[in-house]
């Protein structure tokens, strides 16, 4: 299945459909990004032009993720989602919003717990203190939060 985002003239999105991925097929059965558009149109009846595809494997230089009164930057080939807090900024070049603190990534995700190393599954951005924020995997009431400037994290209660 292929999704497909309808635009405004400024590039809101304004709406979705899924389309049959043989719908979009060219004579080598490859994926068409414009044949995906002409049929979207086709049963739509809104212009092809105002329509584009979901980042795809195909579309190797397409980031970020279509939302719904989002926006699509066609110039950077790059899909702006909704603004999740008014202090994050948005990246053209990652196609992402980012907060004001750098997100732990890679590494920084490990803690160790008798001998294994374990990681830190979902980080959350706590707004109101500016930080991200975990929970270790093995007590749920155990809360993390992350410190950017020793790399570390820190236990804490809510």
């Amino acid at each position: 299945m292929a999704k497909f985002f309808q635009t405004s003239l400024n590039g809101k999105i304004v709406n979705a459909i899924v389309v049959a991925e043989e719908k979009c097929l060219d004579a080598d059965n490859n994926f068409d990004e414009s044949i995906g558009k002409q049929f979207c149109e086709s049963v739509t009846n809104i212009q092809s032009d105002l329509w584009v595809s979901e980042p795809r494997e195909e579309l190797p230089n397409r980031k970020g993720e279509p939302a719904i009164n989002g926006y699509y930057l066609e110039d950077v080939d790059c899909f702006k989602g909704i603004q999740p807090f008014s202090n994050w900024t948005y990246s053209t070049s990652t196609g992402m919003w980012e907060a004001p603190v750098t997100k732990p990534a890679g590494d920084q995700l490990n803690y160790v717990l008798n001998g294994e190393t374990l990681q830190y599954e979902y980080i959350f951005w706590d707004e109101d203190n500016q930080r991200w924020y975990s929970k270790k995997n093995t007590d749920p009431r155990t809360f993390v939060y992350w410190n950017p400037t020793t790399s570390t994290w820190i236990d804490f209660t809510p």
